[in-house]
């Protein structure tokens, strides 16, 4: 009989066989529905019809590049237009792992990786702030709150997976968090690059620029590291579109995103969050965006997710014209709402610095 382990604001995980110390568990990952969520807020009030197949073909994309790559992962096989059977290994709390003892286990670690630094992500705030260094990311300048820089190279950072928010640390020092021994920090380090490089080359193929990511590791029979998480997806990757003026345009759930912090909703759902985290009846619901937004959203994980799973062939026919046509229709509607609520993707006033 299947047991829910984990539900997800994109997909939930079941298992039918448990996880041992010894030994995989069996299961799968469900995408069940169309909804989605942003900034934590759960359930949205309306759903992009097809999302769930779309994302859970995406990710049958993801076990398979990497795969060709030689990058072993859990996945087992392709269930249905909903469902990947995968393999499941147990999450054990920090004082469970013994470093190099030959156990099945997840990696407490996410492992995320970066290529391109939009000013709406996380790391662009911490190289703004200092938080983040400049030098780590092959930088010689502070970017401008509007600058989309192109790393020279894949670069990679880590964070705790245990804890409720993220908590970033060195490789180094999260290699006695996670039991590592001998070369296997760097084997991680390696592999989560071999794993970017792969999903970029392929995005590439498609007309898209991945900007970002993240992975995450099983430790496997005799210590061989296998990817133990799914991506690729328009939920839970940055897609960008390059415009011939240069500008990069997000086409996955960053879109969306960007809409309801230019309409003010994300900062006022953060202050509730932090006022009351634990009655979301205090916080604020999502304003009404209107249909040709929600369409839009939708025309976006649709293109998208047609490009991925198609791949080539696609594009050499239709893709390149509908993922340009639907970039610059998101190029337009994000301005239009700039300039009718006076701040950016960001979540800033336009005129300030």
């Amino acid at each position: 009989m299947a047991v829910k382990i984990y539900a997800g604001s994109v997909k939930d995980i079941w298992q039918t066989v448990p996880a041992t110390e010894k030994r995989f568990g069996q299961g799968y990952m469900r995408y069940e529905g169309d909804p989605f969520s942003v900034f934590d807020y759960g359930e949205m009030p309306w759903q992009i019809e097809g999302k769930g197949e779309i994302l859970c073909k995406e990710s049958g994309v993801f076990f398979n590049v990497l795969e060709d790559a030689g990058i072993p992962t859990h996945f087992r096989e392709d269930r249905n237009t909903r469902e990947i059977g995968i393999h499941l290994a147990r999450m054990l709390d920090y004082d469970k792992i013994v470093p190099g003892e030959t156990i099945i286990y997840r990696i407490p670690i996410e492992c995320v990786f970066t290529k391109v630094v939009t000013p709406v992500s996380s790391l662009h705030g911490r190289l703004r702030s200092g938080r983040a260094n400049l030098e780590d990311y092959g930088l010689d300048h502070v970017p401008e709150r509007d600058e989309v820089i192109v790393l020279p190279d894949i670069r990679t950072s880590y964070s705790t997976k245990i804890e409720t928010t993220d908590v970033y640390k060195s490789l180094e020092e999260m290699t006695e968090l996670a039991g590592l021994v001998g070369n296997e920090a760097e084997r991680l380090d390696q592999l989560t690059r071999a794993c970017a490089e792969a999903l970029i080359a392929d995005a590439t193929k498609i007309g898209l620029f991945l900007a970002d990511g993240k992975f995450e590791f099983i430790m496997g029979p005799g210590r061989n590291l296998i990817v133990g998480d799914t991506g690729y997806t328009w939920d839970e990757n940055r897609f960008l579109y390059h415009l011939p003026d240069e500008s990069y345009v997000d086409m996955s759930k960053q879109l969306p995103r960007n809409i309801y912090t230019i309409m003010g909703w994300r900062d006022e759902l953060k202050a509730a969050q932090k006022q009351y985290p634990n009655d979301k009846a205090q916080w604020p619901a999502p304003p009404e965006i209107g249909d040709e937004l929600r369409e839009l959203c939708t025309m976006a994980c649709m293109t998208t997710g047609r490009a991925i799973t198609e791949g080539p062939p696609f594009v050499q026919h239709i893709s390149s014209y509908e993922l340009e046509a639907t970039a610059l229709a998101a190029k337009k509607a994000l301005e239009d709402l700039k300039s009718r609520y006076g701040r950016d993707e960001t979540g800033k006033p336009i005129y300030s610095i």
